[in-house]
């Protein structure tokens, strides 16, 4: 673990959990070298893995065509927006203009602006084009081949407490979580997950950005 610390492989902070690892009887020393070799492959495809261009989509929080509910209450960060479905199919947001303006709505649960296909003049173009934009980008990701082979089918699609580093990663199953999964990189990194089946988050399931 030294020897990959001194080669920029991996970072002190990364090695020292390791370490604490195998010092608590959780891993082998063994197990613990593999697990950052595999980190290291993960990282090293990773950088090669060119980002998804989300165009006028990447302006929204959600974007859909067939609409978004909630159950209150929800907190987003961001703009949401539908096309070419109207201002209805966004349903338990309670809407309202956002004062005279009838380009867009407000919501409590939302920390940004509400758009439709339905709304003042300007936007439904606006709306047309992010669509546009975001079919283009899921047709370029959905298209995009596994990072490395341990990408693929990882854990049988039963992932709950997996780490998972940069990458592309595909499953030819339901994808299952019933507690914590942990997505590891920084900023700029690019992640895709791919299922043939459904993702199936438990009452318990959350995702922690390290």
């Amino acid at each position: 673990l030294a020897a990959m610390v001194a080669a920029g492989d991996m970072t002190y902070a990364e090695a020292v959990d390791l370490a604490e690892a195998v010092a608590a009887g959780d891993m082998t020393y063994a197990e613990a070298v593999d697990l950052a070799a595999t980190a290291k492959a993960a990282k090293a495809a990773a950088a090669a893995v060119l980002p998804v261009d989300l165009g006028t989509a990447g302006n929204f929080a959600i974007l859909a065509k067939a609409g978004i509910s909630t159950v209150p209450m929800s907190a987003i960060t961001g703009d949401i927006g539908v096309s070419p479905i109207a201002a209805t199919a966004m349903t338990g947001f309670s809407l309202a203009w956002d004062g005279a303006d009838t380009h867009r709505s407000v919501s409590a649960q939302v920390t940004g602006f509400c758009y439709a296909a339905d709304y003042a003049s300007g936007t439904p173009a606006m709306m047309t084009t992010a669509i546009s934009d975001m079919e283009a980008a899921y047709t370029d990701a959905a298209g995009r081949s596994v990072s490395t082979a341990a990408n693929l089918n990882v854990r049988g699609g039963l992932i709950t407490g997996e780490t998972f580093y940069a990458g592309v990663y595909e499953w030819g199953s339901d994808v299952t979580f019933s507690a914590k999964i942990y997505i590891k990189g920084n900023p700029d990194d690019l992640f895709i997950f791919k299922s043939s089946g459904n993702i199936i988050a438990g009452s318990g399931a959350s995702v922690i950005l390290v």
